[in-house]
């Protein structure tokens, strides 16, 4: 009887949790189509995780445009795995134009601030004003960055990619990066001790580099 009772509290509270997230038009997370790509070479079976039908810049910031032409610009997990720990500082202004590769979140990475560039031009509407402060946990949901009303918004860019066009993209990016790592990391084990000899790098090794291979870094992965 108890077994039974737990069962129908279960069974209620999925029913509870359906309607709530229809009423907010959201799709259970269960149900969010996601593209995983995972490096066993590069990384210790990292996996960086892309929703469906999200754009991706060649400067790893997303953009989902929404039915009212708007769109949304937060960064990618590409830049959580392999920068680490860093800290919001700043988002730029509700009512300011943008171009499109303009800094649009700063950030700060020990002592070096790091920019984060929107992929399309136009004018902010609206801030995560939550977001300055806080570590990026949750970079597709919570910790998004701003929403722009675009001047223009080129879904076929070529520097914009989605779907499984990511896959094979964000494969290049992780052998970029460990190219990277091979020229700027001169202590083994911040990139782990068998890199060298194709092993695999550990997470956030950007956060322990020096200030050039940090800027190399925004140079070579957060342009537009």
């Amino acid at each position: 009887m108890v077994a039974l009772s737990v069962l129908l509290g279960f069974i209620l509270l999925l029913i509870i949790d359906y309607f709530v997230l229809r009423a907010e038009k959201k799709l259970h997370p269960a149900f969010i189509k996601n593209y995983k790509v995972i490096d066993n070479v590069a990384f210790n079976n990292l996996s960086v995780n892309v929703p469906a039908d999200m754009f991706i810049s060649k400067g790893h910031t997303w953009a989902v445009p929404d039915s009212n032409g708007f769109v949304k610009i937060g960064i990618d997990e590409f830049i959580t795995k392999t920068i680490g720990d860093f800290v919001i500082t700043d988002i730029v202004q509700n009512g300011m134009f943008v171009n499109e590769g303009d800094p649009v979140i700063g950030a700060k990475l020990g002592n070096k601030k790091i920019f984060f560039r929107s992929p399309v031009s136009g004018i902010v509407i609206m801030q995560n004003s939550d977001l300055p402060g806080k570590k990026v946990a949750d970079p597709f949901g919570e910790d998004w960055g701003v929403v722009i009303k675009p001047e223009n918004f080129h879904p076929h860019s070529e520097k914009l990619r989605i779907n499984e066009e990511v896959i094979e993209w964000m494969k290049s990016e992780l052998k970029r990066f460990r190219t990277y790592l091979e020229e700027k990391v001169t202590n083994p084990g911040l990139a782990g001790v068998t890199m060298f000899d194709g092993g695999h790098i550990v997470e956030g090794v950007v956060s322990h580099l020096d200030n050039e291979s940090i800027d190399k870094y925004q140079q070579e992965f957060l342009s537009i």
